[in-house]
């Protein structure tokens, strides 16, 4: 019985879906109607029978409407889609290429005396291919590292975004001795390239000592906070890491907060909407003594003060930070204990159901801040999976 209503529920929603029909439901009983011809027909929507719902779609086809034509109108859209799809990706295609062939233009090629040499190129996808098929032929005694998936996409991202620069960071290939070319810098980029389907401005260095390989790329990497610090901002790794979180706030679905990469100018426009986050970072350093992670806090107090920006929350971190506060319910009370009363050698969340730890004290941070706004107490701190972090609390208008 369950297996044929849900095929009339179906069936229904179909119809629903059907360009030129109109639907009219009473109770079980529907009225289909061809818009064109005016034709309808009422049917019950409740069948009991298999044979009820055979009949249904029997008399569905004296006014036009079968399945069939469901299918087609749903693969037209999808063509349609798909061709809309195509044209702005040429129209995309074609505006990256012009900035790529603009920007090789600004870089003059070199040539060392010792056969080294260095042009910027324009690389379309099909190029890459044909370069990242060299990162397989490396001389003898050599062989190129794995792949990096994760940076793989996360360049791919950026270059379809528009969002690759040139810079004097490029690839680079080196001669073997018959003659042929080793790509052992860059293979991440080609593929990146490839994947991303768009073209890309880039250094290529040849004729290259392949003996440098072991060096390349070893150094520390560039954080957001590196980034940040070159650019005169003071408290520079954790003014990224809440920069990033509010990013991810806003643009991202919460289960891909621990996946999603922010590049600098994700952090430029977040910094640009919440210049109050400067303040917030000042903050969670005075709070952090707490054992509570400072992106969080700052991430919260920029939240909290964008959505009401004459919040009590000064009151509310300073209660948090001294416990100062008589009623043994008070959310933020329960929360600072139940912070400190964690051993700072064990995890105090099961990350794989929580998330990453960021996120997780910013959920109890906001539910902690709402229900004292709301003057509500709480017995224990605890929480729902999967974690959602809530919207801040704003007062109702009068």
């Amino acid at each position: 019985m369950a297996t044929l209503q849900a095929k009339a529920a179906k069936t229904l929603d179909m119809i629903v879906h059907t360009e030129g029909f109109t639907v009219r439901q009473h109770g079980t009983a529907i009225k289909v109607i061809n818009d064109e011809t005016g034709a309808s027909v009422t049917y019950n929507g409740n069948p009991k029978i298999p044979s009820t719902h055979a009949n249904d779609l029997t008399r569905l086809k004296r006014v036009g409407w079968t399945k069939r034509l469901y299918d087609e109108q749903r693969r037209q859209e999808r063509d349609e889609r798909m061709a809309r799809a195509d044209e702005d990706f040429e129209r995309r295609y074609g505006e990256l290429l012009k900035e790529a062939e603009q920007a090789v233009k600004t870089v003059a090629p070199v040539e060392l005396p010792d056969g080294l040499t260095m042009r910027a190129e324009v690389i379309t996808p099909e190029q890459a291919l044909e370069y990242a098929a060299l990162a397989g032929n490396p001389p003898p005694g050599r062989r190129q590292r794995p792949e990096a998936k994760r940076s793989i996409a996360d360049y791919a991202r950026t270059m379809r975004e528009g969002k690759w620069r040139l810079t004097h960071q490029g690839i680079a290939f080196s001669t073997n001795p018959d003659g042929t070319e080793w790509l052992f810098d860059g293979q991440n980029r080609m593929q990146a390239c490839m994947e991303s389907g768009v073209p890309i401005p880039m250094v290529v260095w040849r004729n290259a000592n392949p003996d440098t390989f072991g060096v390349v790329d070893s150094g520390k990497r560039r954080s957001i906070g590196d980034t940040l610090y070159s650019k005169g901002e003071s408290n520079g790794p954790l003014l990224g890491s809440t920069l990033r979180l509010l990013h991810l706030w806003e643009h991202c679905p919460q289960e891909q907060w621990n996946s999603t990469p922010v590049d600098e100018d994700d952090l430029d426009a977040m910094l640009a909407k919440y210049p109050g986050v400067r303040e917030s970072v000042t903050i969670a350093n005075r709070v952090k003594r707490v054992k509570i992670s400072p992106t969080s806090v700052a991430a919260a107090d920029v939240l909290i003060r964008q959505a009401w920006p004459d919040a009590p929350i000064d009151e509310f971190w300073e209660q948090f930070v001294t416990g100062a506060i008589p009623e043994p319910k008070a959310p933020a009370l329960k929360l600072r204990n139940y912070l400190l009363s964690q051993n700072s050698r064990r995890v105090t969340y099961n990350a794989s159901q929580t998330g990453p730890k960021n996120v997780f004290h910013l959920y109890l941070v906001m539910h902690a801040w709402n229900n004292t706004c709301r003057g509500k107490l709480i017995g224990s701190i605890g929480w729902k999976l999967p974690i959602r972090v809530p919207e801040p609390y704003v007062p109702p208008k009068s």
